[in-house]
């Protein structure tokens, strides 16, 4: 399915939401067609087809170590300088938080009590990596 193909079915999924009536078949539709895990969770949120699309479509199903240190740092820097769009910014914090294992990673940008350098940031999530069974 291309992208054009997607943002009208996202857009009729998002039409049928609105009225209040079962998108359920189009969601399924919509969730073989990509890799993204939960795409029923982006239409609990009002956001644009363009959105939906570019989340998914720039998912990626990143695990713990698949990213070097020198990458997450550059992830975090582009977070840190919000750089793109929405959904690139929200597609690298999905991308950091699978990568280094600590689900309070992207809580060292966004809340931390002392400012600290990307890569204070990397070094600090990869190491409080939660265990994942």
């Amino acid at each position: 399915m291309n992208k054009n193909e997607m943002i009208k079915l996202v857009n009729q999924i998002i039409l049928y939401v609105d009225q209040g009536e079962s998108a359920k078949e189009l969601l399924e539709v919509f969730q073989e067609q990509v890799d993204f895990p939960n795409v029923r969770a982006l239409f609990n949120v009002d956001y644009s087809a363009e959105y939906i699309v570019g989340r998914v479509m720039l998912y990626e199903n990143i695990k713990i170590g698949d990213i070097s240190r020198r990458d997450l740092i550059e992830i975090v820097k582009t977070i840190i300088s919000c750089k793109g769009k929405e959904y690139e910014i929200d597609n690298l914090v999905d991308k950091l938080s699978n990568a280094v294992g600590d689900p309070n990673a992207i809580d060292y940008i966004y809340f931390s009590d002392i400012e600290m350098t990307a890569e204070e940031i990397v070094d600090k999530a990869l190491s409080n990596k939660a265990i994942k069974l």
